[in-house]
């Protein structure tokens, strides 16, 4: 059993629910997506956020494996993208949460999205 319930963080994801993500960190929680520079502060998790999920139509995570050791949670799945004109992306993805008790301070996503923009 991890700190948090990953099936329905991931599902507050596929939601686009950028509110009941934030539920799952604590206020000054640190946020990485692939190779961007990482954000701090809810607020700003917040924002980015709204941004990326009004970039896409849908996603869905799938294919999830999940354990945690100490104070760090590794998911390991595929994400699939559905973009603005219908078309569809998947693609393999890590995750790594580095806990304080049931709230994430640290949010590493590890995946190739640089597809996901393109034509």
């Amino acid at each position: 059993m991890t700190a948090i319930d990953i099936p329905e963080m991931f599902g507050t994801i596929d939601r686009k629910d950028s509110r009941g993500l934030l539920n799952f960190m604590k206020k000054n929680a640190g946020f990485r997506f692939s190779n961007i520079p990482e954000i701090e502060g809810r607020e700003n998790i917040f924002n980015f956020l709204e941004q990326f999920f009004g970039s896409v139509k849908a996603l869905k995570h799938d294919q999830l494996e999940y354990w945690q050791k100490n104070d760090r949670i590794s998911v390991m799945g595929r994400v699939s993208y559905t973009r603005h004109d219908d078309s569809s992306f998947a693609v393999p993805f890590s995750v790594v949460l580095e806990m304080d008790k049931d709230k994430i301070k640290r949010y590493l996503i590890f995946s190739d999205a640089s597809q996901l923009y393109t034509d």
